[in-house]
């Protein structure tokens, strides 16, 4: 206890500005990390740095033997590293049972084995490895030892380079290997430290060399040289942050010439293994998808699919049976698409989230039976994950797009597989397996999610919300709505060698009215388009259809030429729903489940009455036309008001009182009101006052023509005065002047806003 007061004693007196500077430097290299966006929950490596940084420097000022100070380093690095990286913290009801206790730590560390060996194996195989336990393991490895050697050799070594050297050329390796360059105001601040450290070291020992030669110095010398140190160093910093290095010079090529490929090669091996960490911008992120052009499938296998569900019936056996309702139609989806642009479909949400093996892909959609599936890669660089609707968990490490478990949306916009030749994928069937009667009878409410990012009209053309609304006039359920409107959309042409819309052109809007001709992508887009203009959240998704079914191996065989895009509508209660408005490609066959007292979708087109529709403005035009016209009117009435409008006024209200009164009530409401100790002439005066540094403050366009208060304002004290007080009444002539200089200022009074009380 002695020793810990004297230690604490000591630090006080001596080094509490070292100690500060110390905690400031430790913070850049975590700092540096986290701007990288590496892992989640990262702010806990600044609380490791700065323990370490501490009770390295606490060790450091006793008198411990290196070895030994070094040894207790290590033990407590070791065991934080453990508990941060396996995850040790056990639950407070286990603290007491010390059975249970060691079962949990043996659970714990069996998991980060088998997490590290999967590293292992995807490191050696020469996979994507998205498991970010081995890059905590390095991160939390390196924070705490540079940090704990700063805060050691700093007291031992009285040498801030040689302190914080080693933590400098880490953080420069993390900023240099950024292509962004995040971090380097870490690495600048940590710049700051070290210069001030290296000064406050120099005044220590220039301090105590003049106090043992007796020298007489001012106390004031310290402060002041750390002042003007800090000073200089941060003019230096900045300076060096903003000055471009002339690097094309012969000197720095050869360097770079011969850096260049092992620098690549190193970070494709570092970004391959540590998939996890990287970062969004270097990600697929946010999805696009050009919708047009001409497209040349082959017969290439690309995935063969094996499933845990009964095995299909051959498609002609099924026809003579009756029986096509009990043979599967699934779609093989990789992504999803929210937003359309007029010229093809992305994604608005870009932020990914990373998911373990068996861990939920996002929030369960609704409960039903579940379809497992083997999916086998036939072709390289496929590193989106294909499953039917809808994936809720994988055997894989994967890189989600969309909304995470714990959020209220239930979106999986698209998930990146590391490249693995072979994963197992669950998948939900619910809204496959619903019926026509069950559809029909879904409720028309939306959840938020929904309706804000699926249920919104896309900015198109006035003649396709006019199509939505002919086509969809005699439907009554949000089904019947898709029904015929993919029933239309299936009596279009189908064709490959479709080109491009002109430039300027709505790819739906040109593809329904001009060309009337296209593949999936253009009727899929159209479906999508013409759905939300009638009320009906839909989305659109790409992947394959369902293939060929190999019965002697009992597979889905996938070739290249089954790409396909097609439409997902939304049904509260059921999920995503596939419609197929392609006219090449098969409706999926849905049982009907009960009678169906309501026209189907063949009834409703045959009732629809096909006219002529006219492009019109498109609803931004309407919306900025009327934005425009709101802007006049509004401007029009102000001008009327203020400038134009007179109230009426009979002849015995124009006194030199109510001018008075009608000044004092318009500025009270600028806030500059009379004050209840004030008299008319005293009030007058201050409110002049307000005017005047109001209008030197106004431009000088108001200010030439607003009137003068030290001219008009006095002379209505005067003339309210003499109305009061005087023995005579007041004339006509001088009520007349009171109310023209109230009919002067009733427009300027604002001008108090810009003046100050005095």
């Amino acid at each position: 206890m002695r020793t810990l007061t004297r230690l604490s004693q000591s630090v006080s007196g001596e080094s509490r500005f070292s100690i500060v500077l110390l905690i400031v430097a430790v913070t850049c290299l975590p700092w540096g990390i986290m701007a990288q966006e590496w892992l989640d929950g990262d702010f806990v490596l600044v609380l490791l740095a700065w323990l370490a940084a501490l009770s390295g420097f606490m060790l450091a000022r006793t008198r411990i033997p290196s070895l030994l100070g070094w040894s207790i380093g290590t033990v407590i690095g070791t065991i934080l590293t453990l508990a941060l990286v396996v995850d040790l913290f056990p639950p407070v009801w286990l603290w007491n049972r010390a059975a249970e206790l060691w079962l949990f730590w043996q659970d714990r560390l069996l998991l980060f084995w088998a997490r590290a060996a999967a590293w292992g194996n995807a490191l050696t195989a020469g996979e994507k490895s998205y498991d970010n336990v081995v890059l905590l393991l390095l991160l939390v490895v390196i924070v705490w030892g540079v940090s704990w050697w700063a805060g050691w050799s700093l007291p031992r070594r009285r040498s801030p380079l040689a302190a914080l050297l080693p933590m400098g050329l880490v953080l420069l390796v993390i900023v240099a290997g950024s292509a962004r360059g995040d971090g380097r105001w870490a690495f600048l601040l940590l710049l700051i430290c070290a210069f001030l450290l290296l000064t406050r070291t120099s005044l220590t020992v220039l301090e105590r060399r003049w106090d043992r030669q007796a020298k007489d110095y001012s106390g004031e010398l310290y402060p002041d040289i750390l002042i003007q140190a800090l000073g200089i160093v941060l003019v230096l910093v900045l300076l060096a942050a903003s000055v471009a290095l002339p690097i094309e010079n012969p000197i720095s090529q050869a360097i770079w010439l011969h850096l260049y490929e092992p620098a690549s090669l190193a970070q494709g091996s570092l970004g391959r293994v540590f998939a996890g960490a990287q970062r969004m911008d270097d990600s697929p992120g946010r999805l696009e998808h050009t919708v047009g052009g001409t497209v040349i499938l082959g017969d290439q296998l690309v995935l063969t699919i094996s499933t845990d569900e009964p095995h299909p019936l051959p498609r002609n056996l099924a026809v003579v049976l009756e029986d096509e309702v009990s043979v599967p139609s699934h779609y093989w989806r990789d992504a999803v698409y929210d937003r359309y642009t007029g010229r093809g479909w992305e994604t608005s949400l870009s932020l990914t989230y990373l998911v373990q093996p068996g861990e939920p892909l996002t929030s369960a959609p609704v409960a039903g039976d579940s379809l497992v599936q083997i999916v086998m890669r036939h072709q390289p660089g496929l590193e989106l994950m294909v499953a039917a609707n809808q994936p809720v968990r994988v055997n894989h490490f994967v890189r989600a797009l969309g909304d995470p478990p714990d959020s209220p949306g239930g979106d999986l916009l698209s998930a990146e597989l590391p490249s693995a030749s072979t994963y197992m994928v669950t998948s939900t069937l619910t809204a496959a397996r619903a019926t026509v009667a069950q559809l029909r009878a879904a409720p028309a409410t939306y959840p938020v999610w929904v309706q804000e990012r699926y249920g919104t009209v896309p900015n198109v053309p006035g003649r396709v919300r006019a199509l939505a609304h002919d086509l969809t006039a005699g439907a009554g359920t949000p089904y019947d709505k898709a029904a015929v409107i993919q029933e239309y959309l299936r009596t279009l042409t189908y064709d490959t060698e479709t080109p491009l819309p002109p430039p300027g052109r709505d790819v739906a809007d040109y593809f329904l009215f001009d060309r009337q001709r296209g593949y999936c992508d253009h009727f899929a887009t159209a479906m999508v388009v013409l759905c939300r203009a009638a009320g009906v959240p839909a989305r659109y998704v790409t992947g394959y259809a369902a293939g060929e079914y190999d019965h002697a191996n009992y597979r889905y065989v996938v070739l290249q030429k089954y790409a396909h895009s097609w439409v997902e509508v939304y049904f509260p209660g059921y999920g995503w729903v596939e419609f197929e408005p392609t006219p090449a490609l098969a409706v999926p066959i849905r049982p009907l489940g009960g009678e169906q007292g309501a026209p189907t979708a063949r009834q409703l087109l045959e009732q629809w009455q096909p006219r002529e529709y006219q492009e019109g403005p498109s609803t931004t035009v309407w919306l900025l036309l009327g934005a425009l016209l709101l802007a006049l009117a509004l401007a029009v009435g102000v001008m009327a008001y203020y400038f134009v409008r007179r109230p009426a006024v009979s002849a015995e209200q124009v006194t030199v009182s109510e001018a008075y009164a009608q000044l004092a009530r318009r500025a009270a409401r600028f806030g500059a009101g009379p004050r209840p100790w004030q008299t008319p002439r005293e009030y007058l005066a201050t409110l002049g006052q307000r005017l005047a540094g109001g209008l030197d403050r106004a431009p000088g366009l108001l200010r030439r023509r607003a009137p003068d208060p030290g001219d008009t304002l006095p002379d209505l004290a005067t003339r309210y005065e003499e109305e009061q007080y005087g023995a005579r009444p007041t004339n006509a002539r001088e009520q007349a002047r009171a109310w023209s200089i109230w009919e002067r200022w009733r427009n300027w009074l604002w001008v108090v806003v810009l003046g100050r009380e005095p």
